[in-house]
């Protein structure tokens, strides 16, 4: 991702084909990954011996589901936002 974001200048020269594919790919890969990190935090907690019912088990999952979802939001926001300034972009003369 640091080298694509390294050069975006030179992305943003390609056909909107390949752009398109790279961005998604990349996209798609960033979302898993994020999905991959709040599983393992859940599944270390509950492995470490953490509640899973009651009021603090309640609240850990709460914490833990708001949290995964605030990265959600974030990161599909900046997507699609990027994802319309590209569409709509018009093409290079």
């Amino acid at each position: 991702m640091r080298i694509a974001l390294a050069h975006r200048a030179e992305i943003a020269g390609w056909s909107q084909g390949p752009q398109v594919l790279l961005w998604a790919v990349l996209g798609t890969y960033t979302g898993w990954s994020s999905v991959a990190v709040w599983v393992n935090l859940t599944t270390a907690l509950t492995g470490s011996g953490a509640p899973i019912d009651g009021p603090a088990g309640v609240a850990g999952q709460a914490a833990v589901f708001a949290g995964a979802t605030a990265i959600a939001v974030v990161l599909v926001s900046v997507a699609v936002a990027t994802a319309w300034f590209r569409m709509r972009r018009p093409a290079a003369a």
